[in-house]
């Protein structure tokens, strides 16, 4: 007994002294880690004081207090030109703010309508809506944006010719023209007593336990609201007044100005940010366990009471976290309207940092505020998901997804079986099916018109004016310039044969017996390859192509293909410290991916244009597609890191546990045991990473780089070709359609191919 407590004491000692070797270890590790980053810091600090000197550049904020010297004609506050910069730009935040709360709110109710119509029993409903989700989920939100400015601003009349629908509105191509509330600042007052009495009845109702105290409740809670509304306007404002507009002879004046760049913007962000979200809704509604509207169907509830009492509020603990950070896109898409003019903050500052070349500091207040917007919000949403949440949510069931019909098309009986129960199954289902194949139907008819039978394949300007369709001559007059750029045209076979090999890969993916680390290894290739001949010059007959001469489809594929290469190593190591233990490993990971998803890309690709030459030394220079291709890449992998860290907390803590009883160490558990698991679960969240790095490669027309768009706004500075604008935009847009769509199956096939088969 004495030999084996000896013999127990002294492992016991062996056993401290590993872990505090260990914990020694990893302190050492820390302080190396924290040591470089700071160094780092420092350098890259240095260089900038450098430089900056170099320049006669004065850092520091003074410059707000300086005259602007230019006005805002779209503002929420007044601003002049005489205004310091600090005006200009909180007038820049408040028209973010106007376009992206609105834009919030009409694409909540949009995604709902969209997200509830995706599970509808009527089946041209269901497909409309999915047809909606596809085409408006697939193409770029700046392509987007353009179509709907360039829409708005030459297929509608001049202010001269103003539309009037109704009484006091008018629609022009500068804008929607509405009547106006004169003293509209007692209206939240109006709304705030509203919601005060509101409140103040429910607690009375409550307190008093009224019998059929819910009906009354809510009758004179609107009722007594009213009246206190009714008593703010009148009483307290002294009454309304309304401002209509009238037509003068350069402008409509008076009322409340929607521009048009509002305008686009707007519909852009709703439109497509309601696709997202009706996916984000039906996900949600189908999590909701099949036994809950069966139970709510046997009390006799009606179809509408199950799906407003049963179904949502259950759907809703599910879906508000995504939504949140898609209200939080909403904010930092919005920071595209400098694409289009629209006097936002990105566009007010980059302004200002024009002025002053205050180049740091434009940056600084950028990131900061959509920092500061997006934090907030996500606080309150995130407070309000608390409230709604149970301790135990059941997510398992889903017994409101639609089966696909097995359907017999060689037989009649099966056929008519299948139209009577999809479309003509009661009266409700036959006159939807009746106006929606008659609206579909008069679409479609006006698209063939327009596309097909009018159009004009060959010839000129004056023959596609003479026309009453699309003019596809356009797309064969400029297709070698949307597609290429300003690529020389004696090497025009490289940006081809890039575009096939990427072709080529893509299609064999597709291939399962394929999958493998050789396929990872042949995209790689191919990528690498694509470079290669893009820029030439290391073999003998291939002339050096610099990449200011880049541009069109190669230069869009490269940039997200190398944005996700080069940051899937940064974007794992960023994951496995996010979950480490270790605190100031963590802490660095965390601070990275908050930082860089809290602000838009917009911001990165400006800090990459304007700011790395700063952090650089004098004597090193990169040219603007590689600076920009670091901002995608740190961006990339910001998100992928995300996905990434999904996976590793799927992975079973029992897998951990075996690796470590096998005595791995950390490096070996990690790429032996848990990252292959982890990354066969993230696989389809890093191609939906891809794909919306295609989408985002779009917005690097905003600093200068040749992409396809920037190609397609290029080609329509020829005079004669400008009114053909929707036939360009028309054709990008499928490209870009055509391959998010093809990477979205592939995914979608993956992510089949991986799921544990069901056991019956």
């Amino acid at each position: 007994m004495r030999l084996s407590s000896v013999l127990k004491r002294s492992s016991d000692r062996v056993g401290l002294g590993q872990v505090s070797a260990r914990a020694a270890q990893n302190t050492i590790y820390q302080i190396v880690l924290l040591g470089c980053f700071l160094a780092l810091f420092g350098l890259l600090i240095s260089n900038v004081q450098v430089n900056l000197e170099d320049r006669n550049i004065n850092t520091g904020f003074a410059f707000l207090s300086d005259p602007a010297g230019f006005s805002i004609g779209e503002s929420a506050i007044r601003v002049f030109s005489t205004d310091p910069y600090w005006r200009v730009i909180l007038a820049g935040v408040l028209n973010t703010l106007k376009v992206a709360v609105i834009a919030i709110f009409l694409s909540s109710i949009l995604g709902v309508i969209i997200g509830v119509s995706r599970l509808s029993p009527t089946w041209v409903i269901a497909r409309s809506a999915a047809f909606y989700v596809e085409i408006f989920r697939n193409i770029p939100l700046l392509l987007q944006l353009v179509f709907w400015y360039a829409i708005l601003t030459h297929a509608l009349p001049i202010h001269q010719e103003a539309w009037n629908p109704l009484p006091g509105v008018y629609i022009s191509n500068r804008g929607l023209f509405l009547p106006a509330l004169s003293g509209w600042l007692v209206l939240p007052a109006a709304l705030l007593s509203m919601v005060v009495v509101n409140w103040l009845v429910k607690r009375i109702f409550r307190k008093w336990e009224i019998s059929n105290g819910r009906l009354r409740e809510r009758i004179i809670g609107w009722l007594a609201s009213s009246a206190a509304a009714a008593a703010v306007i009148f009483w307290i404002g002294g009454g309304l007044s309304v401002d209509v507009p009238y037509p003068e002879r350069f402008n409509l004046t008076g009322g409340l100005e929607l521009s048009a760049e509002y305008l686009a913007l707007l519909l852009a962000l709703t439109l497509y940010t309601a696709a997202y979200i009706g996916e984000i809704v039906r996900a949600g509604i189908l999590s909701v366990p099949k036994g809950q509207k069966e139970a709510a169907s046997a009390l006799g509830l009606s179809r509408w009471s199950i799906s407003r009492k049963i179904v949502l509020p259950q759907a809703l603990r599910v879906v508000i976290p995504p939504t949140t950070s898609w209200h939080i896109n909403t904010i930092k898409n919005s920071s595209l309207a400098i694409a289009i003019g629209y006097p936002d903050l990105v566009s007010i500052t980059d302004t200002t940092i024009n002025q002053t070349g205050q180049a740091i500091e434009g940056v600084a207040i950028i990131m900061s505020v959509y920092l500061t917007i997006s934090l907030s919000l996500s606080a309150i949403l995130n407070w309000y998901n608390r409230r709604v949440s149970k301790q135990a949510l059941i997510t398992t069931g889903g017994g409101f997804a639609q089966l696909p019909d097995q359907v017999n098309w060689s037989s009649w009986i099966d056929v008519r079986a299948w139209f009577k129960r999809n479309l003509f199954r009661d009266r409700a289902t036959t006159f939807a099916t009746l106006g929606v194949g008659l609206l579909s139907a008069w679409l479609l008819s006006l698209i063939i018109q327009w596309a097909i039978l009018g159009s004009v394949v060959s010839g000129g300007p004056e023959d596609c004016r003479a026309a009453s369709g699309a003019c596809w001559a356009f797309v064969v007059e400029k297709h070698r310039f949307i597609l290429f750029g300003t690529y020389p045209e004696s090497a025009l076979w490289r940006p081809v044969t890039s575009i096939v090999l990427f072709a080529v890969i893509a299609v064999a993916s597709f291939y399962r017996r394929l999958w493998g680390p050789s396929l990872l290894f042949a995209w790689i290739a191919v990528i690498f390859g694509m470079v290669f001949l893009m820029f030439g010059g290391l073999v003998p007959g291939m002339t050096f192509i610099p990449t200011g001469s880049w541009g069109g489809l190669p230069v869009t594929l490269i940039l997200a293909s190398v944005a996700i290469i080069a940051g899937f190593p940064l974007a794992v190591l960023l994951a496995l410290g996010r979950t480490s233990s270790l605190p100031i490993i963590r802490m660095l990971c965390v601070g990275y991916i908050e930082l860089i998803r809290g602000v838009p890309l917009i911001s990165i690709l400006f800090m990459a244009a304007i700011l790395f030459p700063l952090f650089l030394p004098p004597s090193i220079t990169i040219d603007n597609l590689l600076r920009v291709q670091i901002g995608l890449t740190l961006f990339t992998a910001a998100y992928m890191a995300e996905v990434i860290r999904g996976g590793l907390q799927a992975v079973a803590k029992g897998q951990y546990d075996a690796a470590a009883a096998l005595g791995l160490g950390y490096w070996n558990r990690m790429s032996l045991v848990v990252l292959p698991q982890a990354l066969r679960v993230s696989f389809p969240g890093m191609v939906n990473t891809f794909i919306s790095e295609i989408k985002n490669t779009t917005l690097v027309v905003i600093v200068g780089v040749f992409d396809i768009l920037n190609a397609t706004k290029a080609s329509l500075t020829d005079v004669e070709w400008r009114p053909f604008f929707i036939e360009a935009y028309v054709f990008t847009g499928a490209i870009f359609f055509v391959l998010c769509f093809f990477i979205t199956r592939l995914s979608k096939k993956v992510e089949d191919a991986t799921q544990p088969s069901s056991v019956n």
